[in-house]
């Protein structure tokens, strides 16, 4: 577990400096708080980046001709479904379905949170 005491001390170029005063000053945030956030954000932002990324590399990757002969989350080989990857049925290109049984669609559903594009929650359950 993080030690809550410990301080890092950051090394910002101007140009980066006061953008950042500017955030602080429209969000009426403490600087502390302000950089909490963007650090977070940014951060947040970037592993997501990369989870996509990976995700695209695999459909790119994948066997066109096992679609639909086994669960491409679990392996399973039972009551296999197309899953549309961005919730979209009409959208019918190779990267955006996947091949999952129902118990893998089912677990997905229970998680998935409207909040969030569809996508990125998909993505997300996949790699977890």
């Amino acid at each position: 577990m993080a030690d809550k005491n410990k301080r890092i001390t950051l090394r910002l170029d101007d140009e980066l400096s006061d953008l950042i005063e500017q955030y602080i000053i429209l969000t009426s945030k403490k600087k502390s708080k302000a950089l909490r956030d963007i650090i977070y954000d940014g951060l947040y932002r970037q592993s997501r980046f990369i989870l996509e990324q990976r995700f695209n590399e695999y459909l790119n990757k994948r066997d066109p001709f096992k679609f639909m002969t086994e669960c491409e989350k679990c392996g399973g080989h039972e009551d296999l479904m197309c899953y549309f990857i961005d919730g979209d049925i009409n959208n019918r290109t190779m990267n955006n379905m996947i091949t999952l049984c129902r118990i893998c669609v089912l677990k997905f559903e229970v998680v998935k949170i409207r909040r969030e594009s569809y996508k990125e929650k998909l993505i997300e359950w996949w790699f977890s």
